[in-house]
């Protein structure tokens, strides 16, 4: 399949478990680029700032705790959430992030003669944990021009052995966006039978979240069928510590799922940082602000550049790029290459910090002749 930035497809590269969950090749050591660390990681999404000192003091004084079993029922955590966001504490499921429910979700919808519906290329822990049970995975392709999971096609591809979908939004590795009203459409024509997973990892960094102009948490009232996942990762910084929760409003799912859940995770000190994230979140909805902020300053120097990045509601960009990881790790920068992420000659680029972000331009600058002239076809084999 011929690939071009602004035509109508993406060639999909298959991405093994093994490939997708070994680093990226280590960079070459970085002595006299200023920065401190020994490589800048702008490969996994990450928050570039470590907990606020309240959250650390909070994580410190739980150590005294460790030796005693975590709260089964995230007792605090979900009363807290509730509050926060308006629901009952009844309909929150705290687990090990995001994955830990993908996982649980697909136990419980994957048996045998099931299908899992997933859009491709998206988050690669839809298709690996379909490959653990006796389900048949369907891969759906997204939307070349903008990144975003095709909801059309999505929903032709359902069939009456259907029994999940996961849906990622934004998208995952490209960073494209649907929006409530196309979702909630969707929705209305999905069979009753069909469990749906809306993945909303990066929920807290879009524009629409920032500005306080769509929530989808009313959504779960409409439509039984559907789960919500979040993560306390991206937004609040807690990747290192495995946290998130479901919303989960249909009591018969909530039971299934917990019926597979591992009690005792996520730990105690994971527990205690959440917990305290969210009493300080209106500090990380500034940190939030800011990252929209050079967000919107770095894709615009990538454009003015030449290249074409999907458009980002999120703390990456994605764009063509097909001489691949080589440059970036020459620089001591780790990114995503296109075997990685399902797309062949991409690479996905997390944010970081300004002068990491500027780094990684520095990169782009240096090739863009080559690289947007590849794109227009004037050079190289596409």
């Amino acid at each position: 399949m011929d690939i071009r930035p602004s035509g109508n497809s993406i060639e999909v590269t298959n991405s093994s478990f093994l490939k997708w969950r070994s680093p990226s090749r280590p960079p070459m050591p970085r002595s006299g680029l200023g920065l401190s660390n020994d490589s800048i990681r702008l490969n996994a999404n990450e928050s570039p700032y470590g907990p606020i000192p309240e959250v650390q003091q909070r994580m410190v004084a739980a150590c005294s705790r460790v030796n005693r079993y975590p709260d089964v029922a995230a007792t605090a955590l979900r009363n807290s959430l509730g509050q926060h966001l308006g629901i009952p504490p009844s309909q929150i499921i705290v687990g090990s992030g995001s994955s830990e429910f993908i996982h649980m979700l697909t136990v419980a919808f994957g048996g045998e003669g099931a299908e899992v519906v997933v859009p491709t290329p998206s988050f690669p822990m839809y298709s690996v944990s379909v490959s653990y049970t006796k389900a048949t995975l369907v891969s759906v392709p997204i939307n070349a021009d903008d990144g975003t999971v095709d909801l059309i096609a999505m929903y032709k591809a359902i069939t009456d052995r259907t029994s999940l979908i996961f849906l990622c939004n934004p998208n995952n590795p490209t960073g494209g966006q649907i929006s409530l009203a196309k979702v909630k459409a969707f929705l209305q024509r999905v069979p009753d039978h069909v469990a749906i997973a809306l993945d909303e990892a990066y929920w807290e960094l879009t524009d629409a979240f920032i500005d306080g102009v769509e929530t989808s948490l009313a959504l779960c009232e409409q439509f039984p069928n559907l789960i919500i996942l979040r993560t306390f990762s991206k937004f609040y910084g807690l990747a290192g510590l495995r946290v998130g929760y479901a919303i989960v409003h249909n009591e018969e799912i909530a039971t299934r799922l917990g019926s597979i859940r591992v009690p005792t995770m996520p730990n105690t000190i994971g527990l205690e940082a959440a917990l305290a994230c969210v009493e300080f979140h209106q500090f990380y909805l500034q940190r939030a602000r800011d990252v929209v902020v050079e967000r919107t300053r770095v894709l615009q120097i990538v454009k003015s550049l030449g290249y074409e990045p999907f458009p980002s509601q999120t703390n990456f960009y994605c764009m063509p790029f097909p001489l691949g990881i080589d440059p970036f790790v020459k620089m001591g920068i780790q990114v995503r290459g296109g075997d990685t992420i399902q797309m062949k000659d991409y690479v996905r680029i997390s944010l970081g910090t300004m002068d990491e972000n500027n780094l990684a331009l520095e990169v782009l600058r240096k090739h863009a002749t080559s690289v947007t002239s590849w794109s227009s076809g004037e050079g190289g084999t596409k």
